[in-house]
């Protein structure tokens, strides 16, 4: 480096020689200007010729070269490290040696979700950094339920509490109102009947509704509304009966005769009640009596109770007392009897009454206390007496009630004829609506 630094000296010194000896001016009167080497440029002295300016560099001098110090900056979590190198004489520097960034090293902080409040993780760095993720939903409340029936009189509700203490009432509901349960007392000879009422959930009862013995054996008047059924009774005489086809003629009901002490039961009796009740034809019964004394009656009953157990009748069970035999009783005598079948039937759960006439009433009953204590099935045949033996036909049922005694059934003929018995057969018409009766009140097999 010396060497070449020589050399470059002396051939300055030649080329100015060769140049002021080509020139006119002698560059006598010059000055001179040193520049000092500095860490990276070479020293040197410019002379210059006062007369023409001409100037030219010599006695030049090495650089000096920095004297550099380093300073480390070490590496952040999001910057990297690297080494200044600094020269303490000029200032200049420059980065070397760089490192990466360490990055951030976090620890993590989990926020549970409430009920009502979304949950995350919160990842903190030493460095002061932070940021949120894992975001989740809130939970929603987790209710259970707990709920208030509503009662008879106040209303229900249900209750949601949550286990963070959050609760609230709803679906309310209105007061169930009394679940009623009720039991007809039936009336009887000198005792009022009524209907209990009891409430199933809370026992709230009253008793209403309270009938006397003569609001429903009340001589079967009627109800006031005219023909309200139209009927025929039928025994083993008749053999072929064709109920189904009745029930399409317009029949409303059938009374069946049940028996007697010579024939218990009649032999067409359960047939007959089978077949009309599949038929859907309300039923009603008859017992014909040959009884002479009251304990005669009582048998008879305790035969017919037999014939009718586990069977329903939407009409009354009749007491038929029209033997000639009878007659020869004493008015007392038959009315005890009359009044110790019923009496009989009706504690016994039954709906009685009883089959007559208007010669039987005139003659042989008292037949306003017949009457006045139970229903009268009355037979009276005016339009027999006056068409002979010509039939009368059911769709000719159109007649004025005659005028007799109390009564809730009129058999007006017995020459009658209807599609669906062959030949001759009593028709009925009833004036009491006996079905909605007897089922009010829980007679004849009914609850």
């Amino acid at each position: 480096m010396k060497k070449i630094f020589t050399f470059v000296l002396l051939l300055s010194a030649l080329l100015v020689f060769a140049s002021c000896a080509s020139e006119e001016c002698e560059h006598y009167d010059t000055t001179e200007k040193t520049v000092a080497p500095t860490c990276s440029l070479e020293g040197y002295t410019t002379r210059t010729c006062k007369d023409c300016g001409y100037e030219y560099n010599f006695n030049y001098k090495e650089p000096l070269g920095h004297s550099i110090t380093k300073t480390e900056t070490k590496p952040t979590c999001t910057a990297q490290g690297f080494v200044t190198y600094s020269c303490s004489t000029c200032g200049y520097s420059y980065d070397s040696d760089f490192v990466a960034p360490t990055g951030h090293t976090y620890t993590s902080s989990i926020k549970d979700s409430t009920c009502t409040e979304g949950g995350y993780t919160t990842y903190t760095c030493g460095c002061g950094y932070s940021y949120k993720t894992k975001f989740t939903v809130p939970n929603g409340h987790h209710l259970v339920s707990k709920v208030t029936a509503p009662t008879c009189t106040d209303e229900g509700y249900t209750t949601y509490t949550c286990d963070c203490g959050y609760s609230y009432v709803s679906d309310m509901t209105e007061p169930t109102g009394h679940k009623f349960r009720y039991t007809v007392v039936r009336p009887s000879i000198g005792a009022t009947g009524y209907t209990s009422y009891t409430c199933k959930v809370c026992d709230f009862s009253y008793d209403t509704d309270y009938v006397w013995y003569s609001n429903i054996f009340s001589g079967a008047e009627g109800d006031g509304e005219g023909a309200l059924a139209y009927g025929i009774d039928v025994s083993y005489w008749n053999e072929d009966v064709d109920f189904k086809k009745l029930k399409r003629e317009g029949l409303d009901f059938v009374i069946i005769r049940a028996g007697s002490v010579r024939q218990q039961p009649d032999r067409m009796f359960e047939t007959h009640y089978k077949n009309a009740k599949a038929a859907g034809l309300d039923v009603g019964c008859y017992f014909y009596s040959y009884a002479e004394t009251v304990s005669e009656v009582k048998e008879e009953v305790e035969i017919l109770l037999e014939i009718i157990d586990g069977k329903t009748f939407e009409y009354p069970i009749y007491f038929d007392m029209e033997e000639n035999f009878q007659t020869h009783l004493s008015t007392e005598r038959r009315m005890e009897m009359c009044h110790t079948f019923c009496s009989l039937l009706i504690e016994s759960g039954y709906f009685p009454g009883v089959y007559s006439n208007l010669k039987w009433l005139t003659n042989y009953f008292d037949a306003e206390e017949l009457c006045a204590y139970f229903d009268v099935w009355y037979a009276r045949y005016p339009l027999d007496s006056s068409t002979g033996t010509k039939p009368i036909y059911f769709e000719d049922w159109d007649y004025e009630l005659p005028e007799a005694p109390s009564y809730g059934i009129w058999q007006f003929t017995q020459s009658g004829r209807i599609d669906g018995v062959e030949g001759n057969v009593d028709l009925n018409i009833a004036y009491k609506d006996y079905p909605t009766l007897i089922k009010k009140y829980g007679f004849n097999g009914y609850q």
